[in-house]
Parts: C-alpha cells; sequence; structure tokens
C-alpha cells in the first residue's frame, strides 16, 4: 500500500497562493462597465462566434497560474511517496529499530580476509552508532532456526547495543526466515511506539525463505509465511540488508554412515562419507581424511561431478575399546569451511555381549531351543590363529515351571544393560518382574529379538506383553499356520523386505534367504497402518510368500523389539541349516543394538542422551563442548526410565560426557557423542528480491543493497521517495508555458 506524507506540513498553508490568479481574474472581470452603443451591433456579432474560444484561452491561462503556485507550495512542503502503512516519523515519535542479524553458518562464508557474519556486524553496528541517535530505542535479535531476542525489551543504550552486537557468535545452526519473522512479531506487538522499523542484514540465502514456506504444514506454525511478513510489514517499515558471497561454489560433507555391523576391535568397520559438490564445475581427485580422534587415520581421493555427489569409503580399525569419536574431513578450496567435515560416534567393543534365554534346554543339542542360535552367533574357529567371533552370547534358561507365580523370575536378576542385545527362544511365559524388566531395558535403548514356538502360551503374550498395543509385543498373535504334509511350506519373499536391517538380503540370490522352508509358524493381527501413531511405531520386516508377516517390529521408547513367526531351532522349519541364517541373526543383533547407539550421532539442536540404571537417578555428569565450555547435568526419571540429557546442542563436533565413581560402587561414565550441521544450509544460493516479492507478495520492504550508502538508504526507507524535485521541475515548466501562452493569446487578441 502506498501513501503520501509531508516532511514541512506546516507550509501547506501556502497553497492559498492558488487563489491569486482567481480574485486577480475576477477582480478584472468586474473593473469594465457595458455602454451600449450602436458601432458596436456589428462588432459583438462577430465577437459571439469566438467567445467560447476566448473563454477556453482565459480559464487555460488561469489554470497554468494557479497550477504554478500550488506545484511550488507543494514543494515547499515536501511530500514523499511511502511504501509503507506507516506515516513518515509516526507523529514525531523517535523511531525503534529492530536489528535482526542472521548468525546461520552459512555466514561464515570467507570475503577476502574475513568472513559474511563479520560484515553484516560490521553494517549493524553502524546503523545503531551513526544512524541512531540518543533517544532512540534498539532490539537485537539473532536469526537462524533457532532464532534467539539478544535484547527483547527496548533499550536506549545504543553504546551497549553495538557492544552485544560485536559479541555476537556465528552459530552453526540454519536459516529459518519464517521462525524469525514471527519472533519479531511477537515483539513489535509488545512496542508502545509507532515509529518502529527492523533490519533484516542476511546473505539471503533461498533455502531459508523455502523452508519457512514448506513448513507452514506442520501443526507448529500458527500462521503461513506470507501472512506473518505481511503483519509484520504493517507493524514496522522492513529494511533488507543483503549481502552478496563471492562464489556460491561449495563442497560438503553430508554425513557419516557406519555400514550396520559391529564395532569391534576384531574386525575393521566400513564406513561411508557422502561428499557434495554444489558447484557448476567438476572437482577431481578431492583427498579425503578419515580422523580417529585428533588423528589421521587414512586418507583416498574422490572425484565430484558438477552439483553431484560421491562417496568415500573407509575400513578402519578401531583399538581402542569404549566410547570413540572421530571425523570425516575433505580438503576443498571453498568458501565456506564450516561444513568440511562430518563426526561420527560409536562404541568399540572386543566382542558385543548377547544375552539368549533358552525357553526349552534339552541335553541333545539338535533338540536344544538355542543350540543353532547360539553356534551362529559365535561359530567356533576353524583354527587357533583365526579370530574370535565378535559376539559373545551368554545362555540363560527360564521356561515355565521352574518357579511358581509370585517367586519371581530370573532375568530380574541380570543387570540388561550390559548387555547389547536379548533373545528370547521359545519363552512359554514371563512373570510380572521379568516383563518390567525387559520393558526397562527397552524402553532405555535396549533391543530385543523374539523367536516364537511350541512353548509360546498365545494368552499370556496377548495379554501380559501385547497389552492391547501398550505392551512390548508388536502385534496379537493369532493361531499356529501348520502345513499338511512335508511338500505344503511357505519360503520367506525377498522382494517383500523394505527394511534397513536386511537390505543385504534384498533380491540377493547369493545368500538365498528364500530357500528356507517353514512349516509352522504364528499369524499376526497386525494393527490398522492407518491408526495414528501405529505406522511409525509397527513394521513389517519381511513376509513369508504366502503374504503373512515373517518378522515384525515394534518401537518402544529409544529400543526395539523384533519378533519371529516362527522358531530359532530346525523344529518348525529348516533356516539353521541354511547359509542365510548366521548373517540373518548377525544383522538383526547389528541392528537391535543400535537403540541407544542411535544416539550418539545428532544435529545441531537436539539434545545429548545416556541411560541409566533407575539406582543412578540423580547422579550428576559433565558434558563437554567442543570448544570446551562444560555444563552439569543430572539424572532423572521420566518415561523412558533413568536418563542423562543435555538439553540442547549448539555447535557442531564431538562432545563428551563424563562422571567418575562416587561413594557407591557405581561405574564411571565416558561417553562421545557426534553433532553434524545440518547441511541444506550448505546451499549458498540467494533468493533474488524479485523473486521474494513473487513469495511474498503482501509484504512490503525496501532493499538496500548498497550497505556503503546506508544513510541515503534509510532516509529513503523512512522518508519514502521525496516528490519536490520533480514538483518543481513541472512548475518551471508550467511557468514557461504561461509566458507562451499569454504571448500567444494577446497577440490573437490584438
Amino acid at each position: 500500500m502506498f501513501g503520501i506524507s509531508f516532511l514541512n506540513p506546516a507550509l501547506l498553508s501556502a497553497l492559498g497562493l492558488g487563489t491569486i490568479p482567481i480574485i486577480i481574474h475576477l477582480l478584472q472581470r468586474r473593473r469594465f462597465r457595458v455602454i451600449p452603443w450602436a458601432a458596436m451591433e456589428f462588432l459583438l456579432l462577430s465577437q459571439k462566434q469566438n467567445r467560447r474560444r476566448l473563454q477556453l484561452e482565459h480559464l487555460l491561462l488561469l489554470l497554468v497560474r494557479v497550477l504554478v503556485l500550488v506545484l511550488f507550495a507543494l514543494a515547499l512542503a515536501r511530500p514523499a511517496i511511502q511504501t509503507s502503512t506507516l506515516p513518515a516519523f509516526a507523529g514525531g515519535r523517535r523511531p525503534h529499530a529492530v536489528i535482526v542479524l542472521d548468525n546461520s553458518y552459512s555466514m561464515g562464508v570467507r570475503v577476502g580476509g574475513t568472513t559474511l557474519f563479520e560484515r553484516a556486524k560490521q553494517v549493524a553496528v553502524d546503523i545503531v552508532t551513526k544512524q541512531l541517535k540518543q533517544g532512540d530505542a534498539v532490539s537485537f535479535v539473532l536469526a537462524s532456526d533457532r532464532p534467539t531476542a539478544v535484547i527483547a525489551e527496548p533499550t536506549y543504550d545504543l553504546a551497549q547495543a553495538a557492544a552485544l552486537i560485536r559479541r555476537a557468535p556465528l552459530s552453526d545452526f540454519g536459516t529459518d526466515f519464517h521462525k524469525t519473522a514471527r519472533l519479531c512479531t511477537d515483539l513489535l506487538r509488545r512496542v508502545k511506539n509507532p515509529n518502529r522499523e527492523v533490519y533484516l542484514i542476511t546473505d539471503n540465502q533461498r533455502v531459508g525463505w523455502e523452508r519457512g514456506t514448506k513448513e507452514t504444514t506442520q501443526p507448529s506454525n500458527h500462521l503461513p509465511t506470507q501472512t506473518l511478513w505481511r503483519d509484520l510489514s504493517r507493524l514496522a517499515r522492513l529494511n533488507l540488508i543483503p549481502l552478496a558471497a563471492p562464489s556460491t561454489d561449495n563442497v560438503v560433507v553430508e554425513g557419516v554412515d557406519i555400514v550396520r555391523g559391529i564395532v569391534s576391535t576384531r574386525a575393521p568397520t566400513r564406513m561411508r562419507a557422502r561428499i557434495r559438490n554444489l558447484s557448476s564445475r567438476p572437482l577431481p581427485h578431492v583427498m579425503v581424511t578419515l580422523w580417529e580422534g585428533d588423528t589421521p587415520a587414512e586418507s583416498i581421493r574422490v572425484s565430484l561431478p558438477p552439483n553431484g555427489t560421491a562417496t568415500a569409503q573407509f575400513a578402519h580399525l578401531f583399538t581402542r575399546i569404549g566410547a570413540q569419536g572421530g571425523a570425516v574431513r575433505v580438503r576443498a578450496d571453498d568458501v565456506l569451511p564450516r561444513d568440511d567435515a562430518a563426526y561420527f560416534a560409536v562404541r568399540v567393543v572386543d566382542r558385543a555381549r548377547v544375552l539368549c534365554v533358552n525357553g526349552q534346554p534339552h541335553s541333545d543339542p539338535a533338540k536344544d531351543e538355542v543350540f543353532y542360535l547360539v553356534t551362529a552367533l559365535s561359530p567356533p574357529a576353524e583354527s587357533a590363529q583365526e579370530e574370535k567371533a565378535v559376539i559373545a552370547p551368554e545362555v540363560t534358561p527360564l521356561y515355565f515351571p521352574p518357579y511358581q507365580a509370585g517367586t519371581g523370575g530370573r532375568l530380574q536378576n541380570y543387570n540388561l544393560h550390559d548387555y547389547d542385545t536379548v533373545i528370547l527362544a521359545n519363552v512359554a511365559r514371563l512373570s510380572d518382574e521379568d516383563r518390567d524388566a525387559l520393558r526397562q531395558y527397552v524402553q532405555s535403548g535396549g533391543g530385543v529379538l523374539v523367536f516364537l514356538g511350541s512353548a509360546v502360551d498365545v494368552r499370556h503374550y496377548n495379554e501380559t506383553l501385547y497389552q492391547n498395543g501398550q505392551g512390548l509385543l508388536p502385534a496379537p498373535l493369532t493361531d499356529v499356520r501348520v502345513g499338511r504334509s512335508a511338500e505344503e511350506f511357505v519360503t520367506l519373499d525377498a522382494a517383500s523386505i523394505n527394511h534397513p536391517a536386511l537390505q543385504l538380503f534384498k533380491d540377493a540370490a547369493d545368500v538365498e534367504i528364500q530357500s528356507a522352508r517353514f512349516y509352522k509358524y504364528f499369524g499376526f493381527r497386525i494393527p490398522d497402518f492407518g491408526a495414528k501413531g501405529v505406522q511409525s511405531a509397527v513394521r513389517v520386516l519381511c513376509r513369508f510368500s504366502d503374504g503373512s508377516p515373517a518378522l515384525v517390529e515394534k518401537s518402544v521408547g529409544l529400543g526395539k523389539v523384533v519378533v519371529c513367526a516362527s522358531t530359532a531351532d530346525a523344529e518348525w522349519n529348516n533356516l539353521p541349516y541354511k547359509p542365510a541364517y548366521l548373517p540373518l541373526l548377525h544383522e538383526l543383533v547389528a541392528y537391535l543394538r543400535q537403540g541407544a547407539e542411535g544416539r550418539r550421532n545428532v544435529t545441531v539442536g537436539e539434545p545429548l542422551l545416556r541411560t541409566l540404571s533407575v539406582k543412578d537417578a540423580g547422579r550428576e555428569a559433565r558434558v563437554i563442548a567442543p570448544d570446551g565450555r562444560t555444563a552439569t547435568i543430572r539424572a532423572t526419571l521420566d518415561r523412558r526410565g533413568c536418563t542423562l540429557t543435555f538439553p540442547q546442542t549448539d555447535r557442531a563436533g564431538i562432545w563428551r560426557m563424563q562422571a567418575e565413581q562416587t561413594g557407591t560402587p557405581r561405574p564411571s561414565i565416558a561417553e562421545c557423542f557426534a553433532v553434524n550441521l545440518r547441511t541444506t544450509e550448505s546451499d549458498l544460493t540467494p533468493l533474488h528480491p524479485s523473486a521474494l516479492r513473487r513469495l511474498i507478495p503482501e509484504a512490503r520492504f525496501h532493499v538496500i543493497d548498497n550497505p556503503d550508502n546506508l544513510r541515503a538508504a534509510i532516509q529513503k526507507s523512512r522518508l519514502g521517495i521525496e516528490l519536490w524535485r520533480h514538483l518543481i521541475g513541472a512548475a518551471i515548466v508550467l511557468l514557461l508555458m504561461e509566458v507562451w501562452l499569454a504571448q500567444k493569446f494577446g497577440r490573437r487578441g490584438e
């Protein structure tokens, strides 16, 4: 919306000068008296024919003379056209300026010997110290996808505001202009001063504007982006100060993946790093280095196509047991060095501990429920020189009976948190104590693999373990499906696999997972996947050839439970005789142990989480950030159990959590976490102001594309486009026209 204001409104009284030619004209008409004269009758007859022309000429001259005086009077009043709905000076009030400084990590682009962020801070300081005066108010906001009001309440101490701007840090967050607009709108609605202005100093990234637009579908966003910026432009004069980067070419390490498997000191760990080239030129032979801690371990070279990706693969042998952190770094001559590394954290073990709960022990190994299971998890070495397996299974019998109800089970006597995975093999029933111990283990990040069988009490499982969808069981069990003869069986359908835990077997002819025959298996009554929350919690990993679920998964807290519809031994199937049996078990164990492990690798802004035993409630630990900052946290009890939680990470890198032994015999805590950037921010492509106007068409904003000329640009923003020069020019033109018309009409009158 356009508006017109006057910088010298008192001089509008000079518009009265425009009445002078009219008064003179009227007085001249009254000066003449009409005297009848016979000789004039002949002349009057001729004059009547030219009267209309003469009247039009006189009125035209009168209009030109009036306009000349009116234009001179308007020029003295200094009118200005404003694109803002706010009047100039808002009734004479001093301005309240909101300085919005983009501190997302893309502002770390190098410009000569400095960064774009340092330039932006200098522009912000110049606005506060040179364009604002004593008595003007200022607020200060740091803009990112976690916008922060550094100065929320308006301050009149401009020196203090400038000092806070100079000390503002560059963050590792991304950009979200939608959230920034919402914060600024909330701040300005609490300000009574009607003379408000906003200065947004940013690299004007396209992803920052588009992210806010895409997130308008989320329930947390109360207003769409267009509405927010429209409302903000009605509350204040918006000034966009885009700072151009010298180049948008960038190379980014998008992430590091640990190829499924157990990270052990006994075998190399396969790792993959994804490298992206955000430029239109190819980059051959880019050096990529794997770092373990602060030590470079291995380097390779990759070739990056234009605007494409490449994968750097490593096979690294970790030599120390415990939580380890590292990074993959790329050596690239680009403008943004902050995203040239991605971090990873792993827990290295000598051998992964797996507790195998035997529901049907037997003296004959071929009939024992876990004989094939344990053999596959830890196959015997063929020679003395061969390394032992990376999984150490431990067997405990748990079948019903050997104890009566109320006497307690045996799982509660184990510290389940010492095990990477728990496997239940044809366990008939669980006591309430065992069930609660198992549930706490899963909620805190443990993984449980359940094999069914003939000893399973279906009613007990459905009532006690499924619990109407609130328990550990993914779905209620139905009847046992039995083949009528040895020739009637089902197989595993490799084409049905669509889960990361079993990608090794998807359409893989060399593994032959579909060659195993299943003669008996339980049916599942899978919940409605359209129900709220069910689809994300329950998944079918694999199906039988008749479409029935073979492996079903459920997420419980931080951990997962996977249930196999058949047995772990050869009673109901011949899978233990097949080559696929061993890799299938290893893949499932590796996947299930990642529950709590997955919390070691997070993105900036996400919390750090470490699960403890319930008896450790109230225990304190120290969190150390990558830049050396420390904080103390305390273990609390919630639905996940006992956890140490650091609420928000603000810096990419390796974070550490430490707690020494206390007076009671408690184990020390030495954890590490990898916190990575959200790499969508690495796309440095700016959004042109014309495209921005199409994106938020109802918002009115002024673009200051030359920060070196701030004063003139801000004056133009505050006052609008002044018209006095144009009015003076028009008055001079009309004045010359009046002289020419007077001469022309005068000669014609003679």
